[in-house]
């Protein structure tokens, strides 16, 4: 099903609310518009007219007076009683099959305010309909205009006697065309199925404003009347919102206790997922799983406010060891600068024959085994990991002792999980592109994940942080049901986009407070002209390889009696919900699942 293109596109004054293309739209008259939502049930009819609604706040909302006038008359004019628009679509909602009525109120609709709807929305959207959008080759103009939708389809619903006054001849060319584009439609009806979810997906992703009405929907028509949008619905699974005082354990951070600011933070974010509003970005949607993502460069969220400027730098300090030593990174340095001088076969001959540290000697030896770095032609993303971070993987991480590199293996806590909270277990969602799994007498523990993108997009980057985030989690929840003391642990998570990696770490530092924050940031070479960045490369993994040694003998040594009860239950994965019949104080407790779920069908 394919979408109008936006008519305020160029109109940078007019928030897109009501745009959800991400490419440049193809030519769509009112009269396609209409054809495309005429086959449609009930619900996305109602889904157009909210869509209405939008243009009509959009116009109201704004500071350039001619838009601002143009709204309040459009508004009327869809309030109006018994003649306006909200009553026209009700009508066509209400009756659907009902061929008479639908008539009838069609009949009504045009004899009582057809002119006078023309004649308005014309006037409210003429200054719309004088931005044009320009093709990418900038010869020919597209104009795109609102003010047509609603009267187009008063020509659609004319009846024959006053359609024959148009004349015959430009009946049948309207026939031929719409004839035309319904082949059109039938042959791309699959593709445009699939556009539909990329165009949700690249909505959602342009601003948090869009990715609420995207999610949400608006909860009132200008009218007045209740919208029947979806929102989601996060309290799904084996989670749990309760947030009292009785869980909370000490998280002290320079003399001060701040688990009290960190469960009322995630109260907070519980009572906007009870009244179905949108969580804001992954700070909030990690929050209600009590991971909480401390950023360096976060300044403007809810949990920064939360914590405070003073202990927010302590808690996202950064600082790596010198594990390099001086003279191996000098060496490498001029090394590097002269094997980007050679050929792929002269620079491989020297570094098999060159002496040197040893671990820099077989970084070099696996990115030189074949000339990937001597290319420039463009590499996908199973590529760009095995030729720029794998050679990192094999020497310092899965080199380890007692440890396992897996790739794209399914990530069994996660799966245990899931079944836990009778969750269909199959998906990527378990899968990390590679984890490493680390066995012992009696215990199997998953202390590393990654997660890598060629590109980066805003929408998938986000999805993959949170994807580590829980996996990680679940990691240590796992971890601590086989009686591992898991407060004296460390587990990391990578998200790579293109050459730069970004290195997580996750502790439980009390009950319920699962602490997330950035431990380095890693870059791997993509030419035989960044080679020098393996110095500091090396010096990262060398510090993380150090980590989870240290990590893994917690593992070994430091087992409890009893499993600790320290950890908490996330929710499963959110949900689709219709707004209607769910009251907006509900308690959100797994009891009322399939109430929601029955809702949402």
């Amino acid at each position: 099903m394919s979408k109008p293109a936006h008519p305020f596109k160029d109109v940078t004054h007019i928030p897109n609310v009501f745009y959800f293309l991400s490419t440049n739209p193809q030519r769509y008259e009112a009269i396609d518009y209409f054809r495309t939502f005429s086959d449609l049930h009930t619900s996305k009819k109602a889904t157009l007219h909210r869509y209405w609604g939008y243009v009509i706040d959009i116009l109201r909302a704004s500071s350039i007076p001619k838009f601002h006038n143009s709204g309040n008359r459009l508004s009327t004019i869809w309030k109006a009683p018994g003649k306006g628009l909200t009553d026209f679509w009700k009508q066509q909602e209400e009756t659907e099959t009902a061929q008479d009525d639908l008539h009838a109120t069609t009949m009504m609709v045009r004899k009582r305010s057809y002119r006078s709807v023309r004649h308005h929305i014309s006037q409210a959207f003429n200054a719309v309909d004088n931005h044009t959008v320009y093709e990418s080759s900038g010869s020919k103009r597209r104009h795109y205009s609102v003010g047509l939708l609603v009267h187009a389809k008063a020509f659609e619903e004319l009846e024959k006697p006053e359609q024959e006054e148009l004349g015959e001849k430009q009946l049948d060319k309207d026939k031929k065309e719409r004839e035309d584009e319904e082949g059109k439609e039938k042959a791309n009806k699959e593709q445009n199925d699939d556009d539909n979810e990329l165009e949700e997906s690249a909505f959602q992703s342009d601003s948090d404003e869009c990715a609420s009405q995207c999610s949400e929907g608006s909860e009132y028509l200008p009218g007045g009347k209740k919208s029947q949008a979806a929102s989601i619905y996060y309290f799904t699974g084996n989670g749990s919102s309760d947030c009292s005082k009785e869980l909370w354990t000490p998280w002290v951070i320079e003399g001060e206790d701040l688990a009290g600011k960190i469960w009322e933070y995630r109260m907070m974010i519980c009572q906007k997922a009870k009244k179905l509003e949108a969580l804001s970005g992954s700070v909030e949607k990690l929050a209600i799983n009590h991971i909480y993502l401390f950023d360096p460069k976060d300044t403007s969220s809810a949990l920064y406010d939360a914590i405070g400027a003073a202990h927010w730098a302590i808690i996202t300090s950064m600082s790596l060891n010198k594990l390099l030593p001086s003279d191996s990174i000098s060496s490498l340095v001029s090394y590097a600068i002269e094997l980007s001088q050679m050929s792929y076969a002269t620079a491989q001959d020297c570094v098999l024959d060159w002496e040197g540290d040893r671990d820099v000697k077989k970084i070099l030896n696996h990115l030189l085994a074949d000339d990937f770095l001597w290319k420039d032609a463009d590499f996908n993303e199973l590529e760009m990991v095995q030729h720029v971070f794998d050679p990192f993987l094999k020497t310092f991480i899965s080199s380890i002792q007692g440890g396992i590199g897996r790739w794209d293996k399914i990530f069994l806590p996660s799966q245990q999980r899931k079944k836990n909270a009778h969750i269909e277990t199959e998906g990527r969602g378990r899968r990390p592109d590679f984890f490493l799994q680390c066995e012992f007498p009696g215990l199997k523990s998953f202390l590393y994940v990654m997660e890598a993108k060629k590109t980066s997009q805003k929408a998938t980057l986000q999805n993959d942080l949170e994807k580590v985030a829980f996996l990680l989690k679940d990691a240590i929840d796992d971890m601590a049901r086989q009686r591992v003391d898991v407060v004296k642990l460390k587990v990391f998570g990578m998200v790579v986009v293109g050459v730069e990696g970004v290195l997580y770490s996750m502790q439980l530092v009390a009950r319920g407070i699962y602490i997330m924050k950035q431990y380095a940031v890693v870059y791997a070479p993509r030419s035989q002209f960044d080679l020098f960045v393996v110095a500091g490369a090396i010096n990262t993994f060398l510090n993380l390889r150090e980590e989870l040694i240290t990590t893994m003998e917690v593992c070994r040594k430091s087992r409890l009696e009893k499993p600790t009860d320290l950890t908490r239950p996330s929710f499963g994965t959110p949900i689709k919900v219709n707004r209607t019949g769910i009251k907006e104080d509900f308690s959100g407790s797994p009891c009322l699942r399939q109430v929601v779920l029955q809702t949402a069908k």
